[in-house]
């Protein structure tokens, strides 16, 4: 039988699914589901053969062009992990158990880092840093070099070296519900389940999520589930939630 012929059409997940899908997490509606290589792969280059392997009763909305160039930067990257790393870097489905049907995707944006190392490489975040620039004159005319960020924070500092306390590991969430299922709480039972998730690991000491300063629903999501704001720039806002039991509050971020 074709795994077309095998969907389940507009009835529930089969309970077996899923069942043996490490890392896969369950909320009172959803089955959140990393995917395979493979599952990443056929999403990004056809929707209908992606439902049919997942055994949908229909395709997931097209990603748009913005989306999919953040979903192929993710893809790149995941190809340089290994199987036990690999749910840092590739698409979670949010699958609606009554309906079988992805209402959405969720990402981490890598593998847990260093806070510090985050921060020098996420010029985005604009938290206790100091800008250095430098003139330079070109004939009658001075110009200024794009400026240097440099973290300062005592805490930062401290993580660099090592001293005193192990540095936060953290990782950065993204998340998206299709149009047709927003206003229903899915994102926010599905970044909660996460989280939680989140706090029964070793490697990871917090989660960190953007969202754009006049979205509210994204911003309802973090807050529901205990980001607090963490900094902003001219048109986002930066967030954070401890996972850790160590919780280390005092790391500059």
């Amino acid at each position: 039988m074709s795994v077309e012929g095998e969907r389940k059409g507009n009835g529930a997940v089969d309970p077996e699914t899923f069942r043996a899908r490490p890392n896969r997490r369950t909320t009172p509606r959803l089955e959140l589901i990393p995917l395979t290589l493979d599952e990443f792969a056929l999403y990004l280059a056809d929707v209908d053969a992606f439902a049919d392997a997942l055994r949908l009763a229909e395709p997931p909305s097209e990603p748009d062009a913005e989306t999919r160039a953040a979903l192929n930067w993710l893809f790149e990257n995941a190809l340089a992990l290994d199987a036990a790393s690999l749910c840092w870097s590739t698409l979670w489905a949010a699958i609606l158990r009554s309906e079988n049907r992805a209402v959405g995707f969720l990402c981490f944006k890598g593998p847990p880092r260093p806070l510090f190392d985050f921060l020098k490489t996420a010029p985005n975040f604009k938290i206790d840093v100091e800008i250095a620039a430098s003139d330079v004159v070109d004939g009658n005319a001075r110009t200024v070099e794009p400026a240097v960020a440099t973290v300062r924070t005592a805490g930062n500092e401290r993580a660099e070296t090592g001293e005193n306390a192990a540095p936060t590991a953290v990782v950065e969430i993204g998340y998206g519900v299709d149009e047709a299922f927003r206003g229903r709480g899915f994102a926010t039972e599905a970044v909660g389940a996460l989280v939680d998730w989140g706090r029964g690991r070793e490697d990871v000491g917090a989660f960190l999520a953007e969202t754009l300063t006049a979205n509210l629903p994204s911003r309802r999501v973090l807050e529901k589930n205990g980001f607090q704001r963490r900094g902003e720039s001219s048109d986002a806002l930066f967030w954070r939630v401890d996972v850790s039991r160590r919780a280390d509050e005092n790391d500059g971020f």
